[in-house]
């Protein structure tokens, strides 16, 4: 058994009775990043001590515990081996997946300089000499967001092959827990694999705690938390230059250049990006270790495949504003109806316009109202004016997102790859025509559409989803449009997403046949041509008489649905 979840015997691939000579690079190169660890961190002795405040894992409680400490590392690392255990059995990637806002983006520094990707740079060599084919870190993360929409499109993002998930939105969302539990619930469904998860911040007792439960339960078998923070270098970073270990020198430089954008007092510097990267990195090479002790001391093939686990009830249900129109796209239903301790997610579709997303476009769903703009205009860096506008909708930023990055033009862009891209309209716009797909006999939940904006303020004239936009799905005008006000859905006090009522009586119709195939890579996107696809239409337009382009246009960027069998 791999915890809570069900193993699976094959004959082939499997790691049959290898032995230590068979894995001589891989303690060779092991060794050496360890003696670089040491050597960065002060020797053996403190740059363990460091690893064990900085990455916390969450041994299954006691009766007697009534708190969470800092536990010993050796947990959790078991499950994680088996992560890399099952990779080299199938001779599969690895693939970790990192989401969250500027922070993990890396931002006051160049993208590659940001911790995921220095994890990577640290860890690639030493995962192939293990017999892995490969390692894949994505950064993801997207500057400026709340963790939703983005967990519904964890799979938009971070790929639905992920290994490895995480979680970086902790300054937008207090103490609480419930936006972070659904994201958890989204993270664990995404794959059979149900995902390592990975929470930067551990400032959050509520949050900390939640993870807990999740051990306990057995829905969550190895998480760790990032628990950077200044206190735990501040013994180092305060001795004279020449007195600190190596990875503690230049401490207060940025990876850009002066002057760049990014370089605030919230955003990590270039070498507490590289503490964490090491700190990740260290936590993976033990997991590694312990893989390689299971294969090498094994009497039989190791053959364990990890299949997806059972949600427990969701622990926040209560906690929240008692909304129950989107529980379940949330929360995810009850899997048994004679008991309530056992959930599933149901089957939640999203299209972004928000980059860099690996598939599922906006522009997949759009059938009409769109303003074809020239394909090399960016813009973010090329505003359009009122008369563009007038003739459809148009893909576009803000003006706070453009400002942004003509400021890192003459950096060219320091690498980053998020851009918050969104359809923007006005009356004048008209209707924006969409349509949604649904899997053969699936139908859509009626309290399951969500349409979200750009989360970027821009004044008391601006759209107002709410009241400035009327829907019409399936060729009925919806009864209601409403603003989810819940924990991880506004971002600096702004709410940014409407359920829009699903009416009685829709129409269901076939695919548009002007529709472009989809070349998404996700197998429920990528629909041929030939298949007999029916799905919804969405219509938007704004009514709101006093949008205009100046006090703040319209603006589309997630399409989320759910569908119920």
């Amino acid at each position: 058994m791999f915890g809570n979840v069900r193993t699976s015997l094959i004959t082939e691939p499997a790691v049959r009775f290898q032995s230590k000579a068979d894995f001589s690079e891989y303690f060779q190169k092991s060794e050496a990043m360890k003696q670089e660890f040491y050597r960065r961190y002060g020797g053996k002795e403190s740059a363990l001590a460091l690893l064990q405040k900085t990455i916390l894992t969450f041994p299954p409680s006691s009766p007697s515990r009534s708190s969470i400490t800092a536990p010993s590392l050796d947990y959790g690392l078991n499950y994680t081996a088996k992560r890399f255990i099952h990779a080299l059995v199938a001779k599969q990637p690895l693939v970790f997946s990192f989401g969250g806002y500027s922070i993990t983006v890396g931002r006051g520094n160049y993208f590659n300089q940001s911790y995921p990707l220095v994890l990577e740079s640290i860890l690639r060599d030493t995962v192939k000499s293990l017999g892995i084919p490969h390692l894949e870190v994505r950064n993801a993360a997207i500057g400026g967001i709340p963790s939703f929409p983005y967990g519904w499109c964890l799979k938009n993002f971070l790929g639905e092959d992920s290994d490895a998930v995480s979680w970086d939105f902790s300054m937008n969302e207090g103490d609480n827990a419930d936006g972070l539990e659904s994201y958890v619930r989204h993270a664990l469904s995404m794959n059979n694999k149900s995902p390592m998860f990975i929470m930067y911040g551990a400032s959050s007792r509520s949050r900390r705690q939640l993870l807990q439960q999740y051990v306990d339960s057995g829905s969550a078998l190895d998480p760790i938390v990032i628990n950077y923070d200044k206190s735990i270098v501040s013994t180092y970073v305060s001795q004279p230059e020449a007195e600190r270990p190596v990875g503690f020198q230049q401490w207060e430089s940025w990876g850009s250049p002066p002057g760049c954008p990014g370089q605030s007092s919230w955003h990590l510097k270039l070498k507490e990006h590289e503490f964490i990267g090491w700190m990740l990195a260290m936590y993976f090479l033990s997991a590694m270790d312990f893989a390689v002790q299971k294969i090498v001391t094994s009497t039989v093939a190791l053959t364990e495949q990890p299949q997806r686990v059972h949600l427990p009830r969701p622990i926040t249900l209560n906690e929240n504003d008692k909304d129950d129109t989107i529980t379940s796209l949330v929360y995810g239903v009850p899997k048994d109806e004679s008991s309530n301790n056992h959930w599933a997610m149901t089957h939640v579709s999203c299209k972004t316009s928000f980059q860099h997303s690996i598939q599922g476009q906006l522009d997949d769903i759009v059938v009409s109202g769109v303003v074809q703009l020239p394909d090399d205009l960016d813009p973010a860096v090329t505003a359009q004016d009122v008369s563009t506008y007038a003739s459809g909708w148009v893909m576009d930023v803000g003006e706070l997102e453009r400002k942004t990055k003509r400021q890192l033009v003459p950096y060219d862009g320091l690498g980053y790859i998020d851009k918050k891209t969104a359809l923007y309209g006005i009356p004048e716009s008209g209707t924006l025509s969409l349509w949604l797909p649904l899997l053969p006999g699936g139908e859509m939940s009626p309290n399951s559409l969500v349409v979200c904006e750009v989360n970027e303020k821009r004044g008391d004239s601006e759209c107002n989803m709410e009241q400035d936009l009327t829907f019409v799905v399936g060729g009925i005008t919806s009864p209601r449009v409403s603003y989810l006000k819940r924990t991880g859905m506004a971002y600096l006090g702004k709410v940014i997403c409407v359920n829009v009522a699903i009416p009685k009586n829709i129409s269901i119709t076939p695919r548009p046949k002007h529709l472009r195939k989809k070349t998404s890579r996700s197998s429920d996107n990528a629909l041929d041509d030939k298949m007999d696809i029916h799905g919804i239409t969405v219509d938007i337009t704004v009514t709101g008489k006093h949008v205009t382009y100046k006090n703040g246009a319209c603006s589309i960027s997630h399409v989320i649905w759910e569908e119920l069998k």
